[in-house]
């Protein structure tokens, strides 16, 4: 390319050849021309990369826009994004998932409000649709400002902020800041990437219309983990966990983040004792100076029975929570 491109779209690929081709159509047809495409092979042992070339041909005007960038071999989501980082010259940058897909007005509606509003961060609704194609609209709009909304991201209660691919983000939060990336975490990666992304933006800005199908399928990586045969997740958790804490450290932010800090440390060791059984016993040791506070709000009955249930080594009772939020 001779001049920067105003968009660099970033996809990771790795064994998704059930699924790419939807995400392919739905990037190379974007209704705003000046893309620069990334997709990063991440060590697929599938065909996904061989679908990707096929489709490229369908689309002779894009094919100058791509570059793909090989891994030796499987390296995680967060290491294929800063591969792509690395890589990218557009003015902004968004990442998506090579199993999902957008609408076709995604990059030419967030590059618009972006420079409408002077925005360095911009982020959307989403719909999210399972393997019949029902489709629910999740509004990810919130009335919190900055701080609160680094607070929820600290603690991991900021379901609708917290994934990447909702996010439009100007180049320069990524280049002109120590920006930490989740090498080698497969599993809560996207909280280390958002919280420095609302850390380090400047005007965040919100748009209210669904850009992104995420395609809740049994699948996906976080899909089809059996946490009592493979303990890496859990340890996942654990160090995505602690990038969060020195992240927050760095930024000088700790001390009035505290209770999202020990509401973090909470949550992590509440989902590895409710779904690791067989390794249940290594991570009862696990943040030794935590205190639980059962009467706490906004805790309901069911999260406070659940938050007994860890305490007293009878997580039997978090999982019957967890079991539980699915009739709420």
């Amino acid at each position: 390319m001779t001049q920067q491109p105003k968009v660099t779209i970033i996809v990771p690929i790795y064994n998704v050849e059930k699924h790419i081709e939807r995400c392919l159509r739905s990037l190379f047809e974007q209704t705003f021309q000046d893309i620069e495409y990334i997709f990063v092979n991440d060590g697929t042992t599938d065909n996904s990369i061989s679908i990707l070339n096929q489709i490229i041909t369908e689309y002779p005007a894009r094919s100058l826009q791509i570059q793909i960038i090989h891994h030796p071999e499987n390296l995680s989501l967060g290491s294929a994004r800063k591969t792509g980082v690395y890589a990218s010259h557009g003015e902004y940058i968004y990442h998506c998932d090579s199993d999902d897909y957008i609408e076709k007005d995604l990059a030419e509606l967030c590059y618009k409000k972006a420079k409408e509003e002077n925005a360095d961060l911009v982020w959307f609704d989403i719909f999210r649709e399972n393997d019949k194609h029902i489709v629910q609209y999740i509004d990810t709009s919130s009335t919190d400002n900055r701080k609160q909304t680094l607070e929820k991201l600290i603690a991991g209660i900021a379901k609708q902020q917290v994934n990447i691919w909702s996010k439009f983000v100007k180049r320069t939060i990524y280049t002109n800041n120590p920006f930490i990336y989740s090498e080698g975490i497969n599993t809560a990666e996207d909280t280390i990437s958002t919280i420095q992304l609302f850390l380090f933006s400047t005007n965040p800005i919100h748009l209210n219309k669904a850009l992104y199908h995420y395609c809740y399928n049994d699948e996906s990586i976080t899909r089809s983990i059996n946490y009592d045969t493979n303990p890496k997740p859990c340890h996942d958790r654990i160090k995505a966990a602690q990038i969060c804490f020195d992240i927050i450290a760095k930024a000088g932010i700790a001390d009035f983040n505290h209770r999202a800090i020990e509401t973090r440390k909470y949550n992590t060791k509440a989902f590895i004792l409710a779904h690791s059984k067989e390794t249940r016993s290594q991570w009862y040791s696990l943040y030794p100076d935590l205190k639980i506070r059962f009467f706490r709000k906004p805790n309901n009955l069911r999260s406070k029975i659940g938050m007994w249930g860890i305490q007293h080594k009878m997580p039997f009772l978090y999982s019957l929570y967890i079991w539980s939020l699915k009739y709420v």
